[in-house]
Order: C-alpha cells, then sequence, then structure tokens
C-alpha cells in the first residue's frame, strides 16, 4: 500500500504586489496591517458552507437528499483546503438528530438522510462545516431549513411568519445625512408581501414611499433626523404590518455607492470631531484588495465624493469598506457588478407535459456557472420559493433589467452580502490557528501511565484490516498524543492500537492508558476542545453502497474494505465483527469456532480444536500437549508460542488445561500480524475465547498495552436511481421526487432528458450551484403533466 504523507500546513500570504495609495505614513501603515490581517483570516478561517436540499417539505419516512458546497476564501473564489466536511441535522431546540461525515469532492460533497417516524414534526435545520471554519469565531455556514410533517396535507400550518427586515445603506442612520434603506418583505410562501410600502415618522407622517419588487425586494431614500423614530408600514389590503428603523445617531459616517453607466459613485460622510481626517475607503474583493483611498487630509472635510471606473473592478461582488483614523472599520457596502451569469436561466421545452412524455430542459448560460450543480424535479407544493440566498436570475425573468438589477441592490443591503466581519478579523491572530485543514481520516488520541500519568516519547502501532492488511507506527509527542491518517474509507474499520515502547519510564504492572478523541468536533462560538472518549468512537451515519470511485484526494491513504459476494460470507462477517469486540486486536491468521462439527469432533481439550488447523502441530494428549506454529520462530530459545485466555497472556500449562467445551472460539496470529505482540509473540500467538468470556481461574494478569476501537469512516451515500427501484417495488404514494442529481454537469449546448412515468400534477425543475463568482444560485421553472 502506497502512503503519502500530509505535508505540514504552511500559510503563506502574499498582497497581490498592492501598493496602497495614501501618503500619510501612518495611514499606509493602518491600511497595510488591515490588508495583511484580511489574508490571514480569509486564508485560515474562511471557507464557507452551502447546503441545498432536493425540497423544502417532507414526510416521515421519505429521505432528504442534500448537496453541499464548499468555497474558500472571502471572495469565494479558492478551492477549499478541506478533504472532510461534517454535516449535522438540528431540530428546534439545536439538538442533534443525524450526522454524516463526507468526503470533499472538487467543490463540496452530497449525502442524505433516511427521515424515521422517531422525528417529531415540526422544523430542521441542515448544517455543514468543516474543522478549519472553526478557527473563526462566527463560522460561514448558511443553514438550510426544512419542515417535517406526519401528513404533508398539515404542512401549510407550519409555514413561517412573514419576515420583514430594514437595513441601513452602510449599516448607520445619521442625521441630515441622506440614507438610502434596503427592505425585504417575504409572506409564509416567500413571496412578495405586498407591492407597495412607506416609512413613518412618530406622527404618523409619511416621509417617503417605496415600491417592492418581486420576490420581496425594495429600496426607500430619506433623510432622518435624530430624536425621530421612524418606521416602515406595509398594508396588503388585508393586514398590516410594521418595522420599526433603526436608531438614528447625532454623529458618525455614512457610505452609500451607486452605478452610473459605465461608473460607481461613492459618497462618504463623516460627522465625527475631525471629520473624514485620516479615513479610508478600501475596495476589495473579499480579501482581494482593489484600490484604497485616503478621504481627507484636514479636519473640516466632512464628505467626499468619489467616481472610480467600472472596468478597474470587474465583474462579481465588490466591496466597500470604510476605516476611520485609528484603523477601526465603521461602514461597509457591497455591490454586485453583472456579468452575464446574471441572465443565466433554465429553459423548458414546454410547460404542459403528457404522461409519459421525456421532460428536455436546458441551462442557459451554463458557462457562468461555478462548477457542477445540484438539479430536482419535486411536486410544486413540497417547495418553498424563497430567494433571500440566490442571486435573482431565474424566477423573476418577467422583469425588466433595471428592476432586476434594483432588487439585486436590496438584497445586497438588507442580507449583507460580501459584508466583511472586521471585528473578528482584527481580533483573529495566527496563534489561535487551532484546527488545521484534514484531508481525510484521522485517528488521534493520547497515552499515558495508569494514574495520568503522561509518558512522553511513546511509540504506538496502528494495526488494520481491510482486503489487504495495514500498519504503521508514531511516536506520541511530548504530551503522549499522537495522530495517524489522513485515511480514506467508508463504513468503519476495528483497529487495534498497541504501545510498545515507552521511552524512558518503566512500564508499570497496571500497564497504560490509550485514550482516543472523538474526532466529530463541537460547532459552537469560540475555539473547544475536542470531546475525548475512552477506549472506543460511536459510528456515525453508515448508509447503503454507493462507488467509492470518487475518492482521490492527494496525500490521503485509502483503506481497504471487506466485499460481501454472498449470505455465507455476510453471516461469517457479522459473526466476526462480533467476536472482533472481544479480541485485543483485529490480524489473525486462522480462527476456529468452537461449535462447528468440523473442529468440535473428538476434541477434549482446546488444544484438540486446532489439530486441522495448517501450519499448528500438536503433540501429546491431555493435559500434556505440546504447541508449534510452523513458520515462524524468534531468537529466543522457547518454540512456545504466546497464549492468550480471553485477550489476557496466560501461562502455556493454564492454556493446556482448558477443555474444548469451555471455548467459543479460538484464534492464531503468526507471521507479521503478530507483530503488535512485540518478541512474545514471535513464537506466534494462540488466543482462547471461552463461552462465559470470563478470565482462566489460573491466568495471571498481565499487561496488554493495547486497545481494540472501531473508527467510523465516511458516511456512505445511497444512490437515487436505486432508491427509486426500490421504492417502485411497494406501492409507494410518495412519489413527489421525480429526479435527483446532486453533482450535475452540464455545458450549453447540451440538453437534460428527464423521464416522469406515471406522474401528474404541477412540478418544480429546481438548479441549485454557485454562480461565477461563488455566490448562491437558484433557478426554477414550473412545468405541468397531465394525461
Amino acid at each position: 500500500m502506497k502512503k503519502i504523507l500530509l505535508s505540514v500546513f504552511v500559510a503563506s500570504f502574499i498582497l497581490f504586489g498592492f501598493i496602497p495609495q495614501p501618503t500619510s505614513p501612518s495611514v499606509q501603515n493602518n491600511i497595510i496591517e488591515i490588508i495583511k490581517k484580511l489574508n490571514y483570516y480569509s486564508h485560515l478561517a474562511s471557507e464557507r458552507t452551502i447546503v441545498y436540499t432536493d425540497k423544502d417539505y417532507y414526510q416521515k419516512g421519505e429521505t432528504i437528499w442534500f448537496r453541499v458546497f464548499l468555497t474558500n476564501g472571502l471572495a469565494n473564489l479558492e478551492k477549499p483546503n478541506s478533504g472532510v466536511v461534517y454535516v449535522e441535522v438540528l431540530n428546534e431546540a439545536g439538538s442533534i438528530v443525524e450526522k454524516r461525515k463526507l468526503n470533499v469532492l472538487d467543490n463540496g460533497s452530497y449525502g442524505d438522510v433516511a427521515i424515521t417516524n422517531k422525528w417529531n414534526s415540526g422544523k430542521y435545520y441542515l448544517r455543514a462545516f468543516t474543522k478549519l471554519m472553526l478557527n473563526n469565531n462566527n463560522p460561514r455556514a448558511i443553514i438550510k431549513p426544512i419542515v417535517v410533517e406526519d401528513d404533508f396535507l398539515e404542512a401549510g400550518n407550519v409555514m413561517s411568519a412573514p419576515i420583514i427586515s430594514v437595513v441601513p445603506e452602510g449599516g448607520v442612520l445619521v442625521s441630515g445625512v441622506n440614507a438610502a434603506v434596503g427592505v425585504k418583505a417575504l409572506n409564509s410562501k416567500g413571496e412578495r408581501l405586498g407591492e407597495k410600502g412607506v416609512i413613518l415618522d412618530s406622527r404618523d407622517n409619511v416621509v417617503t414611499d417605496f415600491e417592492l419588487i418581486s420576490p420581496g425586494y425594495g429600496k426607500a431614500y430619506f433623510t432622518p433626523v435624530v430624536g425621530e423614530n421612524y418606521r416602515l408600514r406595509i398594508d396588503t389590503g388585508i393586514e398590516i404590518y410594521e418595522k420599526p428603523l433603526p436608531r438614528v445617531e447625532a454623529q458618525g459616517y455614512s457610505l452609500n455607492v451607486k452605478e452610473r453607466g459605465g461608473s460607481i459613485v461613492v459618497g462618504v460622510t463623516g460627522l465625527e470631531e475631525n471629520n473624514l481626517k485620516g479615513c479610508v475607503l478600501l475596495v476589495h474583493k473579499g480579501e482581494i484588495p482593489l484600490s484604497t483611498y485616503e478621504l481627507g487630509n484636514q479636519s473640516g472635510d466632512a464628505a467626499k465624493f468619489l467616481k472610480i471606473n467600472k472596468e478597474d473592478l470587474g465583474n462579481g461582488v465588490v466591496s466597500f469598506s470604510l476605516f476611520n483614523q485609528i484603523g477601526e472599520a465603521k461602514c461597509q457596502r457591497s455591490l454586485n457588478l453583472f456579468s452575464e451569469a446574471f441572465f443565466v436561466n433554465l429553459e423548458v421545452e414546454k410547460d404542459v407535459y403528457r404522461v409519459g412524455e421525456p421532460i428536455r430542459l436546458r441551462v442557459n448560460g451554463s458557462d457562468y456557472l461555478k462548477d457542477n450543480f445540484s438539479l430536482s424535479v419535486v411536486l410544486k407544493d413540497r417547495v418553498r420559493q424563497t430567494l433571500a440566498d440566490a442571486s435573482l436570475s431565474q424566477k423573476h425573468h418577467l422583469l425588466s433589467d433595471q428592476e432586476r438589477r434594483e432588487a439585486i441592490d436590496a438584497m445586497m443591503i438588507v442580507d449583507e452580502k460580501g459584508i466583511v466581519d472586521w471585528d473578528q478579523i482584527n481580533q483573529f491572530e495566527v496563534d489561535d490557528f487551532r484546527y488545521k485543514p484534514e484531508l481525510g481520516i484521522m485517528v488521534s488520541g493520547n497515552i499515558a501511565l495508569k494514574g495520568n500519568v503522561e509518558i512522553p516519547k511513546s511509540k504506538i502501532s496502528l494495526t488494520v484490516n481491510g482486503g489487504i492488511p495495514f500498519q504503521e507506527s508514531k511516536i506520541a509527542n511530548s504530551s503522549g498524543d499522537f495522530d495517524f491518517g489522513p485515511y480514506s474509507f467508508y463504513d468503519s474499520l476495528n483497529v487495534l492500537l498497541h504501545v510498545s515502547d515507552i521511552g524512558s519510564k518503566v512500564m508499570l504492572k497496571d500497564g497504560v492508558d490509550i485514550e482516543l478523541f472523538n474526532n466529530w468536533p463541537k460547532y459552537s462560538s469560540g475555539f473547544t476542545d475536542s470531546n475525548k472518549q475512552k477506549n472506543s468512537i460511536d459510528v456515525h451515519g453508515i448508509e447503503e453502497s454507493k462507488d467509492d470511485d470518487a475518492v482521490s484526494n492527494e496525500g490521503v491513504t485509502k483503506l481497504d474494505e471487506v466485499v460481501v459476494k454472498s449470505d455465507v460470507m455476510f453471516d461469517e462477517l457479522v459473526r466476526d465483527r462480533e467476536y472482533g469486540k472481544l479480541t485485543p486486536y483485529f490480524n489473525y491468521s486462522n480462527r476456529v469456532v468452537a461449535d462447528s462439527l468440523k473442529h468440535n469432533y473428538g476434541a477434549v481439550s482446546a488444544l484438540d480444536l486446532l489439530i486441522q488447523t495448517p501450519g499448528v502441530n500438536i503433540t501429546g494428549i491431555y493435559p500434556d500437549q505440546k504447541v508449534f506454529i510452523r513458520g515462524v520462530g524468534s531468537i529466543n530459545e522457547s518454540v512456545s508460542p504466546l497464549f492468550l485466555i480471553n485477550g489476557v497472556p496466560t501461562s502455556a500449562q493454564a492454556a493446556k488445561q482448558l477443555l474444548a467445551e469451555e471455548v467459543m472460539f479460538v484464534d492464531v496470529i503468526k507471521g507479521g500480524r503478530a507483530a503488535a505482540f512485540g518478541a512474545r509473540g514471535g513464537n506466534g500467538v494462540i488466543a482462547f475465547y471461552t463461552k462465559r468470556g470470563q478470565k482462566h481461574a489460573s491466568s495471571p494478569i498481565e499487561s496488554i498495552n493495547w486497545v481494540n476501537a472501531t473508527i467510523p469512516g465516511f458516511s456512505k451515500t445511497k444512490k437515487f436511481e436505486d432508491y427509486v427501484s426500490s421504492r417502485s417495488r411497494i406501492n409507494d404514494p410518495k412519489k413527489n421526487l421525480v429526479y435527483w442529481a446532486p453533482n450535475l454537469e452540464i455545458d450549453k449546448d447540451s440538453v437534460l432528458e428527464i423521464r416522469a412515468s406515471n406522474r401528474m400534477g404541477e412540478y418544480s425543475i429546481v438548479l441549485q450551484g454557485l454562480d461565477e463568482n461563488g455566490y448562491p444560485l437558484r433557478l426554477e421553472r414550473t412545468i405541468e403533466i397531465v394525461e
């Protein structure tokens, strides 16, 4: 087996040859420090996950099919560093009900979760994260909400309440400074709450009005006055909704940005003691600086207007961050400079199909999508249309170009797209970098003498059995910690961890503690230690089979797995796994099950069970028999193998007195498989396990210094085609999902054909992925299938 070691993660940061424009030395030093921290943070803590699902509403007994997109860098344009992504399903109380550990492909992964009858009805949330993301106190994870009901006919009862948000452009309302306010108003179905709204003052006077553009975004303009309390009102004709605006500040900074033809006009106001003196505007795409502007040399400069050529900024999301004299971020604003990706759309051959007709569709502008995407065809009432995390490219194709741009711009303000957490960046220190990117599955833990005495420089070996046995050794660090990996395997593997050398310490009679760490990370604010678990690790997310050919991470050891080819082999595998729970090792050369008539016939002593075992010579009669394992030997004069009873080393005399009727099974271990036993196993090992599973009365207790553990691998994902085929064999009423492809690739000239036999009703075709700038993209079209 070829093993490629994981290289040490070394982050080097280059400022892209960027030279700040300010001439003041103090301001220049401030901006250089800001950009340096931005780059550190971007590379060490800024992976981002987005979770999509096949639909939004589920019944118990159905399967959640999901896709995780993983990007890197604040600009979302870099390939992720991590090779492992964790997915959790949480209930409304925040408790985890399901977990999956997935192997990262090019830009994410995908999987499935079965909804059992044990789930309560209500809302659930899917979140995904990597360990690298936990270096960030606030991981960038876009969480996906879903609804689970006993009967889908009742799902409408749990629809969310209307969403109304009001956010000032730049984040602050400053008295006397003209302000733009972004508005989002969505009803329970994720659609526009109303067509119009107004801003009222404390005396119910209308200050200004605004229009809501589908799906429910708009902008309002007015000049706030300190001391006034403003609120938004939307009258739908059925109900009236109100939302208070943020408090108006007497002093502060404001920032407004507008497109004007081929230019971007930026207005900056500073009503502080020194106005805009020493303030700097940084224009950037995520962590990539584009330009900086020093806004004032004199304290009398209270307002500035800048005109920037759009061609100098390129396409995509561009951010504008305003800093005061001491480098504190005061205002932010992001602008989406559309490329052709703005006009990506989903084209269907027609709107109405006959039963049995193939559905043909094309993705126009697919060249402007980032990597692959997911596609589902599902009953329309199972989908909740909301574009709070979408780019507005598709559903509202009937809007004019100007309306779409206005809605997108309001979305950039309200949903704070492209906004950078400068407080987090300024607090972030490279020394706080706790988690390295995982390329695969790690086996880690700690070695200590009994009584919690650390034993540094200890040698520990890991032995694993798959299609091909595998073993490697490591030296623990000065605290006794060790790491094996990264590995790539599915389901789970049993491993033997054996301490063979404890350096300068003397092995005590009671041996050593081998403590394994639970490598499922805890998702929470702040930095937390990994949870530890003694001598075992729970298995999470074991699912049905899936082709593993997609796993090809460089630098990761792929461990072979046992392939079950028959029912007999399956029974033997299940039995061996149960027996494996009793053994302090996993590899063995031969195993004899005592209850088998083939071996039990005529057996009196336990050693008689081995008479027909290849390579084992038994001479003499009970209780004075001798045993020799051919093909093994050590430099010791003795040729007697090492004997174990119920996993504990014992004397040869004790083993010879054991009767066959007392034995459940016996293992013979020889050659390289006995390496974990050191010199004591040089002549081979014979291990007896009694039916009562108790230590033999005459067995002296010796230190074994090993532990057998089950290590969870990557979760397997069902194939949707196999799932559909299995459900079609029964009378399944839940055929609401016609098609699901989590990792679809299609070029601009391709036509995708989907067959929906024996289906009728209104269906939504939903494409979900990332646009060329790494931002969420959701396209949806509705078709009808009739007789």
